[in-house]
């Protein structure tokens, strides 16, 4: 067996469940993906470091105003937050970083070149925030060229058919056919597992977006509860969305985000429990 056979092998392996995480995404559900240093200890693994990933562009900032917006119950929708003072809306600022890179493997001696673009959003207008967007979307192109070689660099997870990867939960029916939709999961989860209709177990808790960042990580505005918990400071984020300092002003997401902090915090006990 030579060398590219043993690689091209190696790259028609399936992904293995167990490298995929999910994240909830605005709009989009549960997602899944690779973290960066996944793929790249995998490249190492299969490529035995021969490879290299080099940007084809210098990284762009688009920069806007975004107006922030709170949940009006009576209205029963998010309506812009108002300045007391002037009496107009609330902004901050908000951005996107993309840039164009390229992964080199080498096969026989040859090098072969896949590019693909990376991109990352941002709030905020601290260093802080456009250096994560910057090394964010870096990873995210880095990702985005992998994955043209195949499933072991999570070309699967982009299918929007396989309900294995799409976000929407997949489970076993009584006579083992499989079935993924709301209906499904809501019949085969136990209310220890579920929760009742406004409860949160801690699994579905660690999965609650958070609806703020801080200075220091603005990029925590959208991360699950579960991964701001494992931040450095991430704790007293938790803490804060937890106390009365936090105003959830009524917005069901707030609120959710309220109760999965105290929750994850230990001050309330999980549904069920």
């Amino acid at each position: 067996m030579t060398e590219t056979t043993d690689i091209l092998q190696q790259l028609s392996q399936p992904l293995h469940p167990r490298r995929v995480k999910r994240r909830q995404a605005p709009g989009e559900g549960n997602v899944p993906y690779l973290e960066g240093f996944d793929v790249i200890q995998t490249a190492n693994q299969i490529f035995d470091y021969r490879w290299s990933f080099d940007l084809l562009s210098e990284p762009r900032v688009m920069i806007w105003e975004q107006t922030l917006t709170a949940y009006d119950r009576q209205r029963r929708e998010r309506v812009p937050i108002l300045d007391p003072v002037s009496g107009q809306p609330k902004t901050q600022r908000a951005g996107m970083v993309y840039l164009t890179g390229k992964v080199t493997v080498e096969l026989d001696g040859k090098a072969y070149t896949h590019a693909d673009v990376g991109r990352l959003s941002f709030t905020g207008d601290t260093p802080e925030a456009l250096d994560t967007a910057l090394s964010g979307a870096a990873t995210d192109c880095l990702k985005r060229c992998f994955r043209q070689l195949g499933d072991q660099f999570g070309l699967s997870l982009y299918d929007k058919d396989n309900p294995q990867t799409n976000g929407k939960p997949v489970t076993e029916k009584a006579n083992g056919a499989r079935s993924n939709g709301k209906h499904a999961q809501a019949a085969n989860e136990t209310p220890s597992q579920n929760g009742s209709k406004d409860g949160l177990s801690l699994e579905k808790a660690r999965s609650v977006l958070c609806p703020v960042g801080s200075v220091k990580n603005p990029h925590w505005a959208g991360m699950p509860l579960g991964q701001v918990l494992e931040q450095p400071d991430g704790q007293r984020m938790l803490s804060y969305l937890a106390g009365e300092q936090f105003q959830d002003n009524g917005d069901p997401q707030r609120v959710q985000a309220r109760t999965a902090a105290r929750l994850l915090l230990g001050e309330i006990q999980p549904q069920g429990a």
